[in-house]
């Protein structure tokens, strides 16, 4: 054999070597990082499964990289089945303490023990001219890399290494940074470009841990946090050209910093473009700061309407934010306008488990009495047995007429809910709170009376958990 055959022959026994390692390194690290995102488990067991995905984790990184390189033809493949691999890892630097993953003996910065942001290379910087001859003088101190070379750079790495998100993202974070000045196009390019990159390390987030990325801290960079501050000041300028365009840039970074400025301005603000401008980016923001800001709106005069339309197209960008959005937009449950809430209300109806959970929270705001038996009636035409015990509170003596026909309303929508067909006997367990309660055990146990059958008074409400567990053995007293 022939050295040429030779080489050919050991590079594919790499190759191979790498895909069987990647693979278990890409089983073995998600597993353990699944299982760092456990709420359930004390600190120091997340800690300890998040050192031992990263040992993974890190690894296959480097294996799908160097595979994706020797095999170009098969890099789409491999993305398809490894790529989640570079989030995990993003996402594991950020939610990890400083300087744990350090300490696994793995990955960048692992001898020294030192926490980083992604690894950006620096360009090259252009050599300064030399000194004249006549007198010796200290050089020049190296300024930082001029924007042209920071964009050649992102857009260099971006073309070698099309798949990874984290690392093209860092580099356009950089010019971002290095150069805020958005007046000029390089640097609204570089924002552009970031902005997206950052929701879609954000949507990957939302997918692998079902959760806010905005909610954990130091998700972001804290130099972002330094821009958004300085983009932020443009809000308050006279031209509304230059408000819109920092609105729209606030949007692009999609730091939830940028909430509170943009809130301050749109409650005064009266020109629609900006108008438009800021509730897109809040929506963009999305989480629980976008959505927040976003309702805290529902009873603004002006703005009602074009804030609900925006939480409402947040509900349907992923998950998270549909769950998040879904019980913020409960509170133009007290809007001013009935086509506002009647919208709300057809919208909550649609997003199944998340719809219910924000009908519930309707509940918890003020709102007129038509509207609030509007949502029980809603309610009762959920089929989900958990909404007995969010209704259940309205079975006690009221002091007005009013009181009294929410009380019948209620009750009458538990006992559709009761039916059969709906959720029948499930709905008991989610009364018991009801029967224990002084103030609601009137009402709820006459309504036990009537979906079950049995003859339990008031004085015997002890009984009704007993005879439920009779009958459903499997049922515990904590449900």
């Amino acid at each position: 054999m022939g050295i040429g055959a030779r080489l050919a022959a050991a590079v594919l026994l790499l190759a191979s070597a790498d895909a069987a390692a990647l693979d278990a390194d890409f089983s073995e690290g998600r597993k353990w990082f699944l299982e760092a995102g456990n709420t359930d488990l004390s600190t120091s067991d997340r800690n300890a499964a998040r050192v031992k995905a990263w040992r993974s984790l890190w690894p296959a990184k480097e294996a799908l990289e160097r595979l994706q390189e020797e095999k170009p033809g098969e890099a789409e493949a491999l993305e398809s089945k490894y790529g989640e691999v570079r989030m995990m890892v993003h996402w594991l630097r950020k939610e990890s303490p400083v300087g744990l993953l350090e300490k696994s003996g793995v990955g960048p910065g692992a001898a020294a023990g030192k926490a980083g942001e992604e690894e950006v290379e620096e360009p090259a910087p252009k050599a300064p001219p030399a000194p004249l001859p006549t007198a010796p003088v200290s050089p020049p101190a190296a300024g930082p890399p001029s924007i042209e070379a920071l964009v050649a750079a992102a857009e260099e790495y971006e073309k070698k290494h099309r798949y990874d998100v984290p690392g093209i993202h860092a580099r356009w974070l950089r010019v971002m940074t290095t150069h805020p000045d958005l007046a000029n196009p390089l640097v609204r390019k570089a924002a552009e470009r970031a902005g997206d990159l950052e929701g879609k390390l954000k949507d990957a987030y939302r997918l692998l841990r079902n959760d806010d990325p905005d909610a954990l801290k130091g998700a972001t960079n804290v130099r972002l946090k330094d821009l958004v501050f300085n983009v932020g000041r443009d809000l308050s300028s006279p031209d509304p050209a230059l408000r819109t365009r920092a609105a729209r840039t606030l949007g692009l970074l999609a730091h939830p910093d940028g909430c509170y400025e943009m809130k301050k301005v749109l409650e005064k603000e009266a020109d629609p473009e900006v108008v438009n401008a800021i509730a897109d980016a809040l929506q963009r923001i999305g989480g629980a700061r976008g959505a927040e800001t976003l309702a805290d709106f529902a009873p603004h005069k002006a703005h009602a309407g074009r804030t609900l339309e925006a939480i409402i197209a947040l509900a349907n960008r992923n998950p998270v934010d549909r769950r998040i959005a879904a019980k913020q937009m409960a509170r133009f449950a007290g809007t001013r306008s009935e086509e506002h809430f009647d919208r709300m209300l057809s919208t909550l109806k649609t997003l199944g488990i998340d719809g219910v959970h924000g009908m519930a929270a309707c509940t918890e705001n003020n709102t007129t009495v038509p509207r609030l038996l509007a949502v029980i009636e809603a309610l009762s035409n959920t089929k989900e047995a958990a909404v007995a015990r969010v209704l259940s509170k309205y079975f006690q003596q009221g002091k007005t007429g009013s009181d009294q026909h929410i009380r019948e309303a209620a009750m009458a929508a538990v006992k559709k809910l009761a039916k059969a067909e709906s959720c029948g006997e499930a709905v008991v367990p989610h009364l018991l709170p009801g029967v224990r309660n002084g103030f609601t055990r009137v009402y709820t146990t006459q309504v036990l009376q009537e979906i079950t059958g049995q003859p339990f008074d008031v004085k015997h409400w002890a009984q009704w958990s007993s005879w439920y567990r009779a009958r459903h053995p499997e049922w515990k007293e904590s449900e």
